[in-house]
């Protein structure tokens, strides 16, 4: 069961975005592909937590369930690329320069692999060096893909 919250529109394809009770988490479902549908007479679930999530949401920009957040320092990034966190992220983001190539970002994040989707479109001029869990299950992610391609092409 989830709570609905808003339909949006993107790339010519409506989004249902809700609440999902049981995972704790905000989702996001293609209208179009939504089958055997019943509305339930039932209060929506609108807690606190709930709103935190959403606003979490709306500032990420990013369709992401948010069960697991980290807030350190995520990674390096080459500068003159400030401008894209805080534009994916706000301004609630610390940006120290490190040397005079690249600075270190640290925000509030929810890993994910929509996330890892975003950082691998910055391509290499994104790295991250922290926390180390993160970045192992970055380096996963990518093999995971590769592994895919190897298999196709055998």
């Amino acid at each position: 069961m989830v709570s609905l919250w808003k339909l949006t529109w993107d790339d010519e394809n409506y989004y249902l975005i809700a609440y999902d009770e049981k995972s704790d988490c905000i989702k996001h479902y293609g209208v179009d592909k939504m089958k055997n549908l019943s509305v339930l007479d039932q209060k929506r679930i609108v807690k606190k937590h709930f709103v935190i999530l959403i606003w979490r949401f709306l500032q990420s920009g990013l369709l992401v369930c948010m069960a697991e957040e980290t807030r350190r320092s995520l990674c390096y990034v080459e500068m003159n690329w400030q401008g894209l966190f805080i534009d994916r992220f706000g301004k609630d983001v610390i940006m120290v320069p490190k040397g005079t190539d690249y600075f270190q970002v640290s925000t509030t994040v929810s890993i994910s692999r929509q996330f890892f989707g975003w950082v691998t479109g910055v391509g290499e001029k994104l790295k991250i060096v922290s926390p180390k869990s993160v970045k192992e299950e970055y380096q996963k992610y990518l093999s995971e893909i590769l592994e895919g391609y190897r298999k196709r092409d055998s």
